[in-house]
């Protein structure tokens, strides 16, 4: 998470109201990070992506609560892998 307080902050719930996501948003000449927080009726989870000043994907975490950590990660050519699943929490 970057140092400095986030440029954009969002907050919203679904139609429904069941679930609930609060987002942050930094960009600066180095990239994009984005961290939010998601939940709902019967989860929760979190998820940051990372991209390239040009907003290419370079990694992608999600942890859903119970469930195994994923990540992504981008080589800058186009290739995504899955880097990593373990148990996060």
């Amino acid at each position: 998470m970057p140092a400095r307080q986030p440029d954009r902050v969002a907050r919203w719930e679904n139609w429904e109201g069941t679930s609930h996501e609060h987002l942050l948003l930094w960009q600066d000449a180095g990239g994009i990070t984005v961290e939010s927080a998601i939940v709902g009726d019967d989860y929760a989870a979190r998820y940051r992506v990372t991209c390239d000043p040009r907003w290419h994907l370079r990694r992608l975490e999600v942890d859903v609560l119970g469930r195994p950590h994923f990540l992504l990660q981008a080589d800058g050519d186009a290739y995504i892998r899955a880097a990593e699943t373990s148990d996060r929490f």
